[in-house]
């Protein structure tokens, strides 16, 4: 064995008196065991799982309980000793040289195994087992239990009664698959292969081709192996393109040059254009023949063609239809070919057994003794928002609770004292003990509240008056009312104050007394307009109109227009000149127009004074000598006089005209 430590110790058994020195001499920290617990006093058999801390050198359960005192009833119990026994068990290990055929016993190799060891640690190497049993074995040998693995993990029930582990020395051969196929390549040709050589064939390119695909394996002798799968293969080709005709798909030539029958196929209609078909293959063991194919069955229309065969130095197997090597056994399988195109690829597989990993299954023999000791406990009083109760400390394992005083909670009835949280395990102060730290929980009952109605009042602080509400049970939300309103203000909410700082949320605020909401105002700012004023001097001299004059302001008034002929006489605000402005006391209330009035001056005409005539003598007559006169010019001055006389009337005419006019404007 590896380790021989474990040759030399079969049995142990460790007495433990406290439970502070407890040690059961643990190779690691924690480690999982099963234990019956038993004692006259408790009366009682348990069977639970331990774990043990090598730390604190505690037993404790998987809840991380400490077993120092255990419950049965009401009684409490002390650990007093802790008596432990661990069994190891004999492990022989025999080793043979040899195959699956046949095999010699080398030696045999033994010793105790831990529970948590594991046996294939303790193989021998090929250098241990030529050491140890004075043995000649080759390094490439490899170790195979023969076992079954199963068989390979026991439980103790005697120590001393060895378990056997059989290991098979073998030496590991190396296997070739291989598979070939001579098909004739010459389309509708059909040229006979006999007196054919493997050369000929190999060499004949413009009518043969050959397929020659395999793989590798390992494996021991007399080891069953199942190529069910391993060489099987199909490839296509074109049948042709006559309509009559043979193709042959030859066979080949084995090591003595004795030619092995070919399949035939005749084309007919109904065999397809591409035809799957399979070969002949062999197996060889360092070239040597293991399984020679004999005569390959009928095929059909796109069928497999299959080989029968015998081993020729293993076990005779038979060889089954549509695989071209049989199965011999289930035991191991080889990979099978995967195909894709030429050659064939299958990864180098081992068939013989790897080392299997194992342990034995040991268990821990322990018995626990306890006394009972006496306890103490304490009880809390959950009042569950009630007055509080004080706690009660110190109490004799197994004694009654003395009832303390009911809590109190207002609007509530208290239900009684409850040993769960749930309240549904009442506590009987009469019959109930105490045999741990227990919290009794509280129950209350709700009192039926006193319903109460109340009103509301509105004050609007100026506004339209809002009608009061009346009769609103207590705790309900109040409907909030129409916005009063105000001149020169906005609302802006209810208040429950007069100082207006606590505004009322109608979607949350409830009534709980009389209340009088007060109503919140914010001035409206009021909106300043500028306007213009324009002068209409109605043909007067122009005035400078006034522009962005703030509404309700006095207009300066301007200096007075001036009209040829007239005299002006005010500013008016209607064209009709009937409402005049007075610059002292009207004020802007939009843009503006003011017209001009004018009465028309009064004009003095002086009479011209009448021209005096010269005197007249007296014309002769005609027989009397004419005397001619100095001229006058008074002709004259009749035309001039009445040229003026007609341009006066004229213009008294325009005059009396245009008053008349303006009277009527």
């Amino acid at each position: 064995m590896k380790r021989i430590k474990y040759a030399i110790l079969a049995l142990f058994s460790v007495c433990l008196m406290l439970p502070q020195i407890m040690n059961i001499n643990a190779e690691t920290v924690t480690k999982e065991i099963s234990a019956t617990l038993t004692s006259e006093e408790l009366n009682d058999t348990r069977t639970v799982s331990l774990n043990y801390d090598e730390t604190t050198n505690l037993l404790i359960d998987k809840q991380g309980n400490s077993l120092e005192t255990v419950e049965s009833g009401s009684k409490h119990f002390a650990l007093e000793s802790v008596d432990i026994t661990r069994y190891r068990q004999k492990v022989e290990i025999e080793y043979y040289l040899g195959d699956y055929n046949n095999s010699t016993l080398l030696g045999i190799d033994s010793g105790y195994a831990d529970y948590d060891d594991i046996v294939s640690e303790y193989y021998l190497s090929i250098n241990s087992i030529n050491e140890k049993f004075n043995a000649s074995v080759p390094s490439t040998y490899k170790l195979v239990p023969l076992n079954s693995p199963a068989y390979l993990v026991p439980t103790i029930t005697n120590p001393e009664e060895p378990i056997v582990v059989k290991i098979l020395v073998a030496e590991v051969l190396k296997f070739s698959l291989s598979a070939a196929k001579y098909m004739n390549r010459q389309d509708m040709l059909n040229p006979l292969p006999a007196g054919k050589t493997q050369t000929e064939i190999d060499s004949a390119t413009e009518f043969w081709k050959v397929y020659s695909l395999g793989t590798s394996f390992s494996g021991i002798r007399g080891q069953v192996i199942n190529l069910k799968n391993a060489g099987q293969y199909s490839d296509t080709y074109k049948a042709g393109s006559r309509d009559t005709g043979t193709l042959q798909e030859f066979g080949y030539f084995d090591n003595n040059g004795v030619y092995q029958e070919s399949t035939t196929i005749t084309i007919s209609d109904d065999l397809p254009s591409r035809v799957i078909g399979a070969g002949f293959y062999h197996v060889d063991d360092f070239g040597a023949p293991v399984v020679k194919p004999g005569i390959s069955s009928g095929m059909t229309s796109g069928g497999n063609i299959g080989i029968i065969g015998k081993s020729s130095d293993w076990k005779s197997a038979s060889v089954s239809e549509n695989y071209p090597i049989a199965t011999q056994s289930d035991i191991l399988n080889a990979y099978p070919f995967h195909i894709a195109g030429d050659p064939f690829t299958n990864p180098e597989h081992d068939l013989y057994y790897p080392a299997e990993n194992w342990m034995v299954n040991h268990p821990l023999s322990i018995n626990y003794n306890y006394t009972r000791t006496i306890q103490y406990y304490d009880v809390n009083f959950e009042s569950n928002g009630g007055t509080a109760i004080t706690p009660l400390t110190g109490i004799e394992e197994g004694s009654l609770i003395t009832k303390p005083a009911n809590p109190t909670k207002e609007g509530f009835e208290f239900a009684g004292w409850y040993s769960d949280i749930d309240l549904t395990s009442a506590w009987n102060f009469d019959t109930d003990t105490l045999n741990a730290n227990t919290t009794l929980y509280a129950k209350w009952n709700p009192i039926a509240p006193v319903i109460n109605y109340y009103d509301v009042t509105f004050e609007s602080n100026g506004g339209t008056a809002i009608t009061p509400l009346t009769g609103i049970e207590e705790g309900s939300l109040i409907a909030k009312p129409a916005n009063p309103t105000k001149e020169g203000f906005e609302f802006a909410g209810w208040y429950s104050n007069i100082d207006l700082t606590s505004a009322w949320n109608f979607d949350t605020d409830t009534l709980n007394a009389n209340t009088t909401l007060y109503a919140k105002w914010n001035p409206i700012a009021p909106v300043i307009n500028y306007y213009d004023v324009t002068f209409e001097s109605n043909g007067g001299t122009p005035v400078t109109p006034l522009t962005g004059i703030k509404e309700g302001s006095f207009i300066t008034k301007p200096t007075n227009p001036t009209k040829e002929g007239f005299e002006f006489a005010g500013w008016y605000s209607d064209v009709t000149l009937t409402k005049a402005w007075n610059f002292d006391t009207d004020t802007l209330q939009g843009s503006t127009i003011l017209f001009a009035k004018w009465n028309l001056k009064e004009t003095v005409i002086e009479t011209p004074e009448e021209p005096k005539l010269p005197e007249v003598t007296e014309t002769p007559k005609e027989d009397q000598d004419t005397v001619k006169l100095p001229s006058t010019g008074i002709a004259q001055s009749y035309s001039s006089i009445f040229t003026i006389a007609v341009g006066m009337l004229l213009i008294t005419f325009s005059t009396t005209n245009r008053k008349a006019k303006m009277k009527n404007n």
